[in-house]
């Protein structure tokens, strides 16, 4: 092969590696935003289940810890690890109009930011943040509202 031929074929790897490479990307974050979401609506329902049974939502906790009450609900390891879209689960008291809120809060550099959540957001409510029942109630947290407006 000639030199001039490898450097076309080179050249056409390359220009397909710069096309397909992107692609793959997002591809990655569609799938972590879908696990995002379901992981979201999973914790929703054992939340739900617990105040249906005790009458009452759990007590707030630092984000990454399962508040009391609820490890006959949720699994306390996958509470603790990270969200599917980084960030650590977290219940919030009477934020943001609510009685009570489950989400992500982000710490720092590693809050994804409004246009990634609110792709979330068309996902598991309206797309908008700053209504419906998934909003953004502070910076870096972003919430399904249980309880309250």
């Amino acid at each position: 092969m000639k030199f001039f031929e490898l450097a076309a074929v080179l050249l056409v790897l390359l220009i397909l590696a710069a096309i397909v490479v992107p692609r793959v990307g997002g591809a990655s974050e569609d799938a972590q935003r879908m696990a995002f979401a379901r992981q979201l609506n999973g914790w929703v329902d054992a939340v739900n289940l617990h105040q249906a049974r005790s009458g009452r939502w759990p007590a707030e906790a630092e984000p990454g810890v399962l508040p009391a009450g609820l490890d006959e609900f949720m699994d306390a390891a996958n509470w603790a690890a990270e969200t599917p879209v980084g960030g650590h689960w977290d219940i919030e008291r009477d934020a943001g109009g609510s009685e009570a809120a489950l989400g992500v809060r982000f710490e720092g550099a590693s809050d994804r930011g409004d246009a990634f959540m609110q792709d979330v957001d068309l996902r598991v409510d309206d797309g908008d943040l700053a209504a419906g029942r998934f909003r953004k109630l502070q910076a870096g947290g972003y919430y399904h509202l249980l309880a309250g407006d």
